[in-house]
């Protein structure tokens, strides 16, 4: 059992000649290699070609096991046709984007830059239709709310370096354990919405050639400061007494990356003058 983003492949976005060799292998040795992943089917179908598997999978975070080189199917754990019914209704009121999957279908209302990004990177070709139409009729396994537009994220985005600007800026001040609590929550928001949109704004500003690149350095440098940070608080602390200051560098430093991805712009290709 082996799951595929992360492991069998990197953050270069395709399968390493090592993981083909190793698996190879396994298969040789008589042993049965199946991908246990929170993909939905279409989106292994390169991945198991090209390994030449042919044998039952885990998909959709366990919701699904399914042998899609035979069709065939042992569990399946759809969603119940009221709350896929009430989350189309509540994604129409709201004017959020809502996706949904069956076993062999992704359903989108409109094209939109998730449906290119799902398309180039997963090769998921999605099925346009309106979802009020479908809820009672489909199977529906997953589904997945996602904001409209690359405009949308980056909003979004700055949103969530601002709250952790808040947050930050309130362990300032907060003297009691109901304040740290506090400071818990709002950072918990922040951070947690911050790493969310990471992704899709790494793939509107750069696109998905390089995503998995981009992405992986972004994640790199993120944890090396992380490391570094702790070390250099620590030392605050034994030179200070006091984390006070430590805490004052991290707003600073909030703030400047708010200001600098207000001035992120996507990269565009250049268009070729005819000569």
């Amino acid at each position: 059992m082996v799951d595929i983003d992360g492991t069998l492949i990197g953050r270069e976005g395709s399968l390493s000649t090592e993981n083909r060799e190793a698996l190879a292998k396994v298969a040789d040795s008589g042993m049965k290699v199946s991908l246990s992943t929170g993909r939905v089917p279409q989106s292994c179908i390169s991945v198991i070609s090209q390994l030449s598997l042919d044998n039952y999978h885990i998909f959709c975070d366990g919701a699904l096991v399914r042998n899609p080189a035979q069709d065939k199917e042992v569990y399946v754990k759809p969603l119940s046709k009221t709350i896929v019914r009430q989350a189309v209704e509540f994604a129409s009121a709201n004017g959020i984007y809502l996706e949904l999957y069956s076993a062999t279908r992704y359903f989108a209302e409109q094209e939109t830059w998730a449906t290119e990004i799902r398309r180039q990177f997963f090769g998921l070709e999605p099925t346009i239709v309106d979802l009020t139409k479908i809820w009672n009729k489909e199977r529906i396994i997953k589904g997945g709310l996602t904001l409209s537009s690359p405009e949308e994220v980056a909003r979004a985005e700055s949103f969530c370096l601002l709250v952790l600007v808040v947050a930050l800026s309130w362990l300032q001040v907060a003297k009691e354990l109901w304040a740290l609590y506090l400071f818990a929550v709002i950072y918990g928001f922040a951070h947690g919405g911050f790493f969310a949109l990471m992704s899709p704004l790494v793939a509107d500003l750069f696109g998905m050639k390089s995503h998995g690149a981009i992405f992986g350095t972004i994640l790199f440098i993120g944890q090396t400061g992380g490391a570094i940070g702790s070390v250099l608080t620590g030392r605050i602390f034994d030179v200070t007494h006091s984390y006070q200051l430590a805490f004052l560098i991290l707003v600073i430093a909030s703030g400047m990356g708010l200001i600098l991805s207000t001035l992120l712009k996507p990269i565009r290709a250049k268009e070729k003058t005819p000569s």
